[in-house]
């Protein structure tokens, strides 16, 4: 049987990169890689993304305790949507 052991992130500002993904999550679990999708043509962010994590258990701690959350550095009212 297979973990999962990644979610995807909606919602991302145009601005926000890989790294910021990263260390959304990095300070409350063990977080491999983060990914921003981009448009194939023009390199152009898309609003979402994903975070690969070290366990499925991190995984689901970060579904439980992200989701719906405030984005950290953010200036709008943006939230976290996570699946």
């Amino acid at each position: 049987m297979r973990s999962i052991r990644s979610i995807r992130v909606d919602g991302l500002p145009l601005r926000m990169d890989e790294t910021y993904l990263f260390h959304c999550f990095h300070d409350n679990a063990k977080v491999l890689a983060a990914t921003i999708l981009r448009h194939w043509r023009s390199g152009v962010p898309l609003d979402f993304g994903f975070a690969e994590f070290a366990s499925q258990s991190d995984a689901e701690f970060v579904l439980e305790s992200y989701h719906s959350e405030r984005m950290p550095n953010s200036d709008h009212e943006r939230r976290f949507c996570l699946s």
